[in-house]
C-alpha cells in the first residue's frame, strides 16, 4: 500500500470544491524534521522495513501549534510577518502488554509507558493521514465483529464495545458525517456562487482543549492556521461525529503496530498462543512504518530498544541517514520537550507566563553509593592535606630554631656568620 492509498478519503458534498480546485499546501518545518521527510521518501523505496515495531502501539500525547520562521513567508513582500504557524503532534510508541479486545487491535499498551518507549514529533497532517486510516479500519473490523457475534449477546467485554458502533451507525443514518474524513485542509464555499457575499473558507483539523484533542474547524487561510469565527457544521451543511477521530487520538487506548493483532479477529486460543510465540517475528503495520519514518525521534534516553540505536550498534548495518538521525537526536528531544512542557501557548508563541511542567528527578541507589564514596574520598584527601601542611610547618619552625641558635652562639664569639639561607 502506497502513501497515496493511505491518504484519507473525502466525503462527497456540494459544499466542497473539486479536487482540481484544492490548493497544494507547502509545509516548512525545522531542519531536523525536514531530514525525516527525506528519510521517509528513502524508506518508501526499500522493500524491507528495518525496525521491529510490532511489540509497540501508537499513543497520542499532545497537539501543539508552533510559530516558526518561514523562508517563503519572509520572501513574500505582501506579508509583513516572517513567521508561519505549524501544527505538530507528539506521540509515543509504548510496549504492548498482553492481549485485550479494545477495538484498536488486540494489543494493549502499558498504561504507565515509562520505560522502553520512544517519543516522537510529526506534522499533524502526516499523523492524521496514517493513524486515522488505521483507526477507521480497526473500528470497521470491530463493528463487523459486533454484527457477527454480538447481535444477541451483549454481556461479554468485547460486545460491550458494540454500543459505539451502533451509535455511530445511527448518527450516520441521521445525516451525520465522520469527522475523520475531513482531516486534510480543504476549501469550502460559504454562500451561493451568485451571492455577492459568498466567500471561500477552509476546513481542517485544529488543536483543541490545550492540545489534548483535535476538532474540525473553519479557517480563513489555505494552510488552516487562522481560525474563522463560524460554526463548521453551518459551513458544511451537516453535523459531524467524532467516533473514529477520538479513537485515533487514544480514546480507546493505543493503536497496535502488530500486523498479527489486526490480521483477523478470531479469538481461538490456539491462534493467540501461536501469535504470542511468534511475536518477535511479527511484521509491523504499514501505518506504523510510514509514521515512524516521518517523525523526529527521541529514543535513547527513554530506553527504546527497537529503534535507531539497535541498528547503529549492529556493525553489519550501515545507513547514513540513520546515523544522521542519531546525531540529531538531542535536537529532536529538546524540541519535543519544549512542546510537552507547555513552552508554547495555543497561538504557537513562546509562553513566559504559562506554568512549566516540573520534572522530578530521583537518585538511583548506585548514584547514592557513588556520591557517598566520592564524598568520603574528598574528605580523606582534605584531612590528609591538612595533616601534611601542619607537619611541614612544624619541621620548618624546628629548622629555623636550630639555625637561629647557631647564629647566636657565633655572635658571642664575635664571629658573625653570613645570613642564614631562606627557607621556602
Amino acid at each position: 500500500m502506497s502513501i497515496a492509498e493511505i491518504a484519507t478519503t473525502q466525503p462527497n458534498t456540494n459544499h466542497l470544491l473539486s479536487q482540481s480546485q484544492k490548493l497544494r499546501i507547502t509545509k516548512k518545518v525545522p531542519k531536523f524534521l525536514q531530514k525525516h521527510q527525506r528519510q521517509r521518501r528513502l524508506a518508501d523505496d526499500d522493500d524491507a522495513f528495518e525496525y521491529n515495531l510490532a511489540p509497540y502501539g501508537v499513543s497520542f500525547q499532545k497537539c501543539q501549534y508552533v510559530k516558526t520562521f518561514d523562508d517563503d513567508v519572509a520572501q513574500n513582500k505582501y506579508i509583513s510577518s516572517v513567521f508561519s504557524l505549524k501544527q505538530f503532534i507528539v506521540y509515543r510508541l509504548c510496549p504492548i502488554s498482553g492481549n485485550n479486545n479494545n477495538g484498536n487491535g488486540k494489543g494493549s499498551c502499558d498504561s504507565s509507558c515509562n520505560s522502553n518507549y520512544g517519543e516522537y514529533v510529526v506534522d499533524v497532517a502526516d499523523y492524521l493521514s496514517y493513524v486515522v486510516e488505521q483507526a477507521r479500519e480497526n473500528f470497521e473490523d470491530l463493528c463487523e465483529q459486533c454484527d457477527k457475534d454480538c447481535e444477541d449477546n451483549n454481556s461479554n467485554y468485547r460486545c460491550s464495545k458494540c454500543r459505539s458502533c451502533a451509535k455511530a451507525k445511527e448518527l450516520e443514518e441521521n445525516g451525520y458525517v465522520d469527522a475523520s474524513t475531513l482531516t486534510t485542509c480543504q476549501q469550502v464555499q460559504f454562500g451561493n456562487d451568485d451571492d455577492a457575499n459568498a466567500m471561500t473558507l477552509y476546513v481542517g483539523p485544529r488543536c483543541y482543549k490545550s492540545g489534548h484533542m483535535i476538532k474540525i474547524d473553519v479557517f480563513s487561510d489555505y494552510q488552516c492556521t487562522t481560525p474563522y469565527n463560524v460554526n463548521v457544521e453551518d459551513i458544511l451543511g451537516y453535523k459531524l461525529h467524532y467516533y473514529v477521530l477520538q479513537r485515533a487520538l487514544g480514546s480507546s487506548g493505543c493503536i497496535s503496530c502488530s500486523a498479527a493483532d489486526n490480521d483477523n479477529d478470531n479469538d481461538n486460543q490456539d491462534q493467540e498462543d501461536e501469535q504470542d510465540n511468534a511475536q518477535n517475528n511479527e511484521e509491523s503495520l504499514e501505518f506504523c512504518q510510514y509514521l515512524y519514518t516521518s517523525s523526529a525521534k527521541c529514543e535513547t534516553k527513554h530506553g527504546f530498544t527497537n529503534g535507531l540505536s539497535s541498528l547503529y550498534s549492529d556493525s553489519s548495518y550501515s545507513s547514513s541517514y540513520n546515523n544522521n538521525e542519531l546525531s540529531n537526536e538531542y535536537d529532536a528531544c529538546t524540541f519535543i520537550d519544549s512542546l510537552v512542557w507547555n513552552s508554547y501557548n495555543q497561538n504557537g508563541e513562546i509562553s513566559y507566563q504559562e506554568p512549566q511542567d516540573a520534572i522530578l528527578r530521583t537518585l538511583t541507589t548506585m548514584q547514592r553509593i557513588m556520591i557517598g564514596f566520592l564524598g568520603s574520598v574528598i574528605a580523606t584527601i582534605a584531612f590528609y592535606a591538612n595533616y601534611l601542611q601542619k607537619k611541614i610547618a612544624s619541621h620548618k619552625a624546628a629548622y629555623e630554631e636550630r639555625l637561629m641558635g647557631g647564629y647566636a652562639a657565633e655572635s658571642n664569639n664575635n664571629n658573625v656568620p653570613k645570613s642564614p639561607p631562606s627557607i621556602s
